[in-house]
């Protein structure tokens, strides 16, 4: 649950599939009673917990023998999955009585295991940033250390959902609000560390191994939302300078991940190198077939075989032709440049819009959007569109569904210069939907 469920499910929503989170929500739903338990019996904390991984038994104490099986913050990425539902579908319902009380009870775990660092800034004792390893001293290394990055990512988006919660759904909840705005806004902020990357762990260790696989650090750019380029552009390129230091080649999972993080980066040919380094074709016991990528049965790579880099991919595909989570549905925001032409259907985005998209000589030449709900439809585009349907706004109105966390300040501790990121020129419209209606966009 450090990775590998979780990108399992990613293509669910965004290809229009949210009948298939139904298994995990009922999962997470069996775990949050035996992490209730353990919060209590092993913290003397309230709310509930989850670490490294579960098996159907629903266990939610650390299971096994390697470092890695203590990480007791797992719930709020969990948990995430059902927020990105209530995003996608806009169901009041489903976020009341799915989301909130596991949202709830993952912020109560939290807010009772942060503690103060000498600087003031709360962070948790005691973290792991799966599944990487630091170098201290004279050579010795280590797992744990106080406030990883992953850490107060999980508790940082946590808490603001559940703040976002209590306005949507109008629940008086005023003590435990006002305890977790205090804490909000004491959390250790984003660091950006000594070589221009976005910090691992709260303090600037070095990597035991550089390219490693993990890059755990990197989860509010995705899956989450806390860092874009158009709203953070200086912790994106912290970002990116991670990817480059981490290097392209990995096991399949971890290329799964990456073609996300590069189309997140608006580089669809970067997304497309890796994504083809993820179906190099691996034999095992063959040294003519080295290193990583999918087996003859088309799994991705990582002994004996996986299937999470395959639907992490899925999910990259869509992050190349559409993306929601930064403000607007943005459409075809890292086509890359071989994908001269193509047509691609029942696409979903965040606020319940269904999404069709046909584009020629790598430019969009239209789209056709569904809404599903009432509400405002934000389009971004690289080139200037012609709208039938719904209603122009002059005024630029958000839509709460599509919008990016505020993260704040950040601690620079740079000493090179951040890499540079290639941000496109966007047209931006505002139209207001009534459920049922579809919007015909068509390049000028």
């Amino acid at each position: 649950m450090n990775i590998n469920m979780e990108m399992n499910y990613w293509p669910a929503e965004v290809t229009n599939l949210s009948e298939c989170h139904q298994p995990f929500f009922t999962s997470v739903k069996e775990l949050s009673e035996n992490g209730a338990k353990m919060a209590r019996s092993m913290y003397g904390n309230s709310g509930w917990l989850a670490n490294h991984n579960m098996s159907i038994w629903r266990n939610s104490g650390p299971v096994d023998s390697c470092a890695c099986s203590f990480w007791p913050v797992a719930s709020g990425w969990l948990v995430s999955h059902f927020w990105e539902h209530y995003l996608f579908t806009g169901n009041e319902e489903f976020l009341r009585d799915e989301a909130y009380p596991l949202l709830k009870g993952a912020v109560l775990f939290y807010k009772d295991w942060l503690v103060p660092n000498k600087d003031g800034f709360l962070v948790t004792p005691v973290g792991h940033s799966p599944e990487q390893s630091f170098l201290y001293g004279e050579g010795e290394s280590s797992t744990l250390s106080p406030g990883p990055t992953m850490d107060m990512a999980l508790i940082k988006e946590s808490f603001n959902r559940y703040l976002k919660s209590l306005d949507i759904l109008g629940i008086d909840d005023t003590e435990l609000k006002n305890e977790i705005i205090e804490k909000q806004n004491r959390l250790l902020p984003y660091q950006i560390g000594k070589y221009a990357q976005l910090q691992e762990w709260q303090f600037d260790f070095e990597d035991k191994e550089i390219h490693h696989r993990h890059i755990s650090h990197l989860y509010p750019f995705h899956p989450g939302n806390q860092i874009t380029p158009t709203t953070s552009p200086d912790l994106t390129k912290a970002v990116k300078q991670v990817l480059i230091r981490r290097g392209d080649q990995a096991t399949g999972w971890s290329m799964g991940w990456k073609v996300n993080m590069w189309a997140r980066l608006y580089d669809g040919d970067k997304s497309l190198e890796i994504m083809s380094k993820l179906i190099n074709l691996v034999k095992e016991n063959d040294p003519k077939f080295k290193g990583s990528g999918s087996y003859p049965n088309m799994f991705d790579a990582h002994p004996p075989f996986q299937i999470d880099g395959n639907f992490g991919a899925t999910a990259g595909i869509a992050e190349m032709l559409l993306q929601t989570h930064d403000g607007f549905v943005h459409l075809l925001p890292a086509l890359p440049t071989k994908w001269k032409q193509g047509t691609a259907t029942g696409l979903k985005a965040r606020g319940d819009f269904e999404v069709g998209i046909t584009w020629k000589s790598n430019s969009i030449k239209e789209a056709k959007i569904v809404a599903n709900k009432s509400g405002v439809l934000p389009i971004r585009s690289s080139v200037a569109l012609d709208i039938k349907g719904g209603h122009m706004m002059k005024e630029k109105t958000p839509n709460d569904l599509l919008c990016p966390m505020d993260v704040g300040p950040f601690l620079d501790h740079k000493k090179t210069q951040l890499p540079q990121i290639d941000v496109p020129v966007f047209y931006e419209y505002f139209i207001e939907t009534e459920k049922g209606d579809t919007i015909t966009l068509i390049a000028k």
